[in-house]
This record gives C-alpha cells, structure tokens and sequence, in this order.
C-alpha cells in the first residue's frame, strides 16, 4: 500500500467548469452538483482570474491551519495535552467558506477566445486539478497536453458513460489535490520502515471505509486525525506515545490516585482522557471517570493508539 495514500487533510472541494456553451454549462453543473459542490463561467478570462485568486487565498488559509498544528511549541504543557491542536481545526471547520476551495478545473477544449490547452497552461504552476473535454478529432492533441504535465485528465464530451467517467475522475484528482497541497506535513508514524507503516495506514482506512468519512484532518506530527462522517459525526484518532502514558503514571502515583487508576495506566491498559483545561485541572482522584482503554500497535514499538466518538467528542465542542 502506497505510504502517501492519506494527506494531512481532505474535505469537499469545488469543482469549476468551463465552456462557451451555456446550456451545457447550466445542465452540466446542475448533474454534477448532485454529487459535488460546483461553479462555472463561459468566459474564459474572468475564469482563470477567479481560478488563480481562488487558489491565493485558501493556500494561505491551509498553510496558516498547518503552521498552527506542526510548528515547533516550547511550551511543554501544551505538549504534554495531546489534544491541545484541536482547537485550531475546530476553528478551521467552523468556517464553511473551505468549501469553496477550487480543487479541479473541467474546460472545454474548443473555445473561441481560448481553447482548453492554452487555458489549463496558463495554471499549470497552481496545484489545481485540470480535466479537458475533447471532441475525437482532439484526442492526439489532448495525449499530448496530458504527457506535458498540461493537464491531469481528458474524456471526450459525448462519450457514452461520460458523466461516470468525470465523477471517478474527480474523486481521483481530489484525493491527489490534497496531497499535493499538504505533502509537507510530517508525519511520525508514516516514516516508520514499510511493515510498520501497513498497520497504521489499515486502521485509517478501516475508520473512513466503516463511517464513510466524507472529511479529515491530522492534528499532531504523531498523525492522529480526527475525521467527519456523512452525518458529520466526530471520530478521533489519537496518537499516544509510550512516554506520555509513563508521566501520566508518575503524576497518578505521586499525586494519590487510586490503586485502580493507577494500575491501568501502569499496565498500558487506560489513559485519562483530559479532553479541556477544565480535566486539566481535576484533581487525579477523579481521573477513574475519565480514563479511555488504549489499543497497542502490533508492529510499532512504543506507540498506542485511541479511538474515541460519541458522548467524550461531544465535549470537543467541534
């Protein structure tokens, strides 16, 4: 399995169109919006403005949601609260205008002012996924643009099963958009040697395929994530080191929690789910309500695992 199959994050995009024709445009938007969220424009210029201004402004927003998440903290409070980066997504999904982030571009490629080749050009530089409509006579030209790097795609418009053809398309080239834009984002247990690695990519794939992960952000440089449901139900993945689970201990024995409590964490069994600086703050003698069963990685050494939904992501305040 690919180690690069997940990025940093992932959450629906939109997908604009370009055509000269406007009946198409109106009829096509109208179908794929069933499935996506779209926009379009029959002028070429006024589109590749709106493309490139686009793209200016959400890559400063993920650049800035990344800077928040992975930049070095020397506060070692905030280092010790393995939830204390969350803030920042929550932040970030609260605001509704990622959506509008354009990730793939569908142009027509015979237009008057413009054809399609010259248009998707003219965004090569831009991480944004281009598809291109031919007709059969354009199909050489297309193969050609293709292996330039021009475009990422071509179907030609009034194939049988187009539609389908475009819908697989973009699902593809939004998963390869987001890696592309978040390729720099580290990753703690992806740079494990690959029969380390298989074991957590499975357990991530198993969350998104059982609750139909529409979105999804990792939140640590371990690669914890949290992700969102169809139903936009919270799921949390979170990352433990071995370390951590041991000062946990050392503060429950020296600080006069009880046997049980105690004993759990020193078996690598449970850990207190301080979800707030209002759990922070609790006393050790009520960390019996709070503690979560840890899973142990099989073939990562030192690392454990959570998983937590439900009533305890509620207080996530998400």
């Amino acid at each position: 399995m690919n180690k690069n199959v997940f990025s940093a994050c992932y959450y629906p995009t939109t997908i604009f169109l370009i055509d000269n024709d406007n009946n198409f445009l109106e009829n096509f938007s109208a179908s794929l919006s069933l499935y996506f969220l779209t926009d379009y424009s029959s002028n070429v210029f006024k589109s590749l403005k709106i493309i490139q201004e686009n793209d200016s402004k959400h890559s400063k927003d993920l650049s800035s949601l990344h800077n928040k998440l992975f930049s070095k903290n020397d506060d070692l409070i905030a280092e010790s609260h393995y939830l204390s980066n969350l803030s920042s997504v929550s932040k970030y999904i609260r605001e509704n205008i990622r959506f509008n982030q354009i990730s793939t571009v569908i142009v027509d490629y015979s237009m008057p002012s413009m054809d399609g080749i010259e248009f998707c050009r003219e965004l090569k530089y831009l991480p944004i996924k281009k598809i291109m409509l031919t007709g059969i006579a354009d199909q050489e030209l297309a193969i050609n643009a293709f292996n330039e790097g021009i475009i990422d795609g071509f179907i030609q418009k009034d194939s049988k099963d187009m539609f389908n053809k475009i819908c697989n398309l973009i699902d593809k080239l939004a998963k390869e958009y987001f890696q592309k834009v978040n390729k720099v984002v580290p990753n703690l247990l992806l740079s494990q040697s690959k029969n380390k690695y298989q074991e957590y990519i499975k357990i991530i794939s198993d969350i998104i395929n059982f609750h139909k992960v529409k979105e999804y952000y990792q939140f640590d440089e371990k690669g914890s994530f949290i992700f969102f449901s169809e139903k936009s139900q919270a799921i949390c993945f979170i990352i433990i080191e071995k370390k951590q689970i041991d000062e946990y201990y050392e503060i429950a024995l020296h600080s006069g929690a009880e046997f049980s409590v105690i004993s759990a964490i020193k078996k690598y069994q449970k850990i207190p789910l301080l979800i707030n600086e209002e759990d922070h703050r609790k006393s050790v003698l009520e960390w019996d309500n709070l503690l979560q069963p840890l899973k142990k990685f099989k073939s990562i050494s030192d690392f454990y695992y959570l998983l937590i939904n439900g009533k305890q992501i509620n207080q996530l305040n998400l």
